[in-house]
């Protein structure tokens, strides 16, 4: 999909976002442009939102490793990439867990193909997931294990809507 939400044939040169025809979500790809979705921002998990963020705000982030004049949070990227309205929608979140999961696991899904993705970090994703020890779960590509992590770590985010 380009940035306005347009299908793309598979072979486009250029594009934002990805729908997985299997589960429906639409993910947004990280870019190696200097924008919001730099592949090398990292992001500390923050949530102030008492209604979503299950008990556990988290650390707010600070201006030392993103880049495209954004605060290093993951509210703060959510922010701004609704604002920005990246592929028609307003209403990007976190994953779950178990969606990190879904769309690592599944042989075909695009999310683990590098022509989908092509600058997927292998690092620990954040996921909105709280476990039980109150720290937010993460998804390493490279292992496909889900570790869980102190909210004022640094970790690279992925954005998904429905």
């Amino acid at each position: 999909m380009d940035s306005s939400g347009n299908v793309l044939d598979e072979g486009a040169a250029q594009w934002s976002c990805v729908l997985d025809n299997d589960s429906g979500l639409i993910w947004a790809i990280k870019l190696d442009d200097s924008s919001i979705h730099d592949k090398d921002n990292l992001y500390t998990w923050f949530n102030d939102d008492a209604n979503t963020n299950q008990g556990m705000e988290g650390s707010p982030g600070g201006f030392n490793s993103c880049v495209g004049g954004i605060q290093c949070d993951t509210q703060s990227y959510l922010q701004a990439t609704n604002a920005q309205g990246l592929c028609a929608a307003t209403n990007w979140r976190l994953p779950t867990a178990a969606e990190l999961q879904q769309m690592s696991e599944e042989e075909a899904n695009p999310v683990t193909q590098t022509q989908f993705f092509p600058h997927i970090n292998l690092d620990g994703y954040w996921s909105a997931t709280l476990d039980n020890v109150m720290q937010r779960l993460t998804l390493s590509f490279s292992t496909l294990q889900l570790i869980p992590e102190d909210s004022s770590n640094l970790n690279p985010a992925i954005l998904v809507h429905d």
